[in-house]
């Protein structure tokens, strides 16, 4: 029974130390909440803080993902209105090409009276 005792002991001082070592490097690259949250784990009773404080942080990344994809569909949205202009534009030099083409035929047609002078 002592001896579990001792290996419990063991077992926390050296998550305590991990968790330690984990605030310090999350702190280094500017992860404050990650910090926070494993800063929160060494405190006696502080998995109930860990895990609400791991919620959160995935909950943010969630929001982050979430901005961007709503970044996307503008991007998305505003190639869709360019292509719907560059359709009407396509359309207007289309009935431009269309009735050049109508003046051309006409002209072919008129052209044989022409040479053989009838026109």
């Amino acid at each position: 029974m002592v001896g579990h005792a001792a290996k419990s002991a063991g077992e926390a001082v050296g998550n305590a130390a991990k968790a330690g070592v984990n605030a310090v490097l999350y702190a280094a690259k500017g992860q404050y909440v990650e910090a926070g949250v494993a800063a929160a784990s060494i405190i006696p009773g502080g998995k109930v803080v860990t895990t609400l404080g791991k919620g959160v942080v995935k909950a943010g990344r969630a929001v982050a993902g979430a901005q961007k994809a709503g970044q996307a569909i503008a991007g998305v949205q505003k190639v869709g209105k360019g292509i719907e202009k560059a359709g009407k534009v396509l359309e207007k030099a289309g009935t431009s090409v269309t009735e050049a083409g109508k003046k051309v035929s006409k002209v072919a047609e008129e052209v044989p009276g022409v040479l053989a002078g009838k026109i």
